[in-house]
């Protein structure tokens, strides 16, 4: 109809515009744009937020960059913070 405009949303991953994809850590990406750092797919496997929490990270590159144990120094998904560690 006329007069009627659509807010087109736009993807976290490219900028480009999106009428559907993804919807993850707050925004909406295209399946190619849901990707790790690293280029790998994130679509159907684990992923974590990327330390800006705007992205994410697939979970090899979390094991290396991610939140690590305090103890055994190995990448963690979920942790107990406790005296500071």
């Amino acid at each position: 109809p006329s007069g009627t405009s659509v807010t087109m949303q736009t993807c976290t991953g490219c900028g480009k515009p999106a009428e559907s994809g993804v919807t993850a850590l707050g925004g909406l990406f295209h399946p190619e744009c849901f990707t790790c750092q690293c280029g790998t797919s994130l679509l159907g496997v684990n992923f974590f937020p990327a330390p800006d929490g705007k992205k994410a990270i697939c979970e090899g590159c979390n094991s290396k960059n991610g939140d690590k144990c305090a103890k055994c120094g190995e990448g963690m998904d979920r942790w107990t913070e406790a005296m500071g560690k």
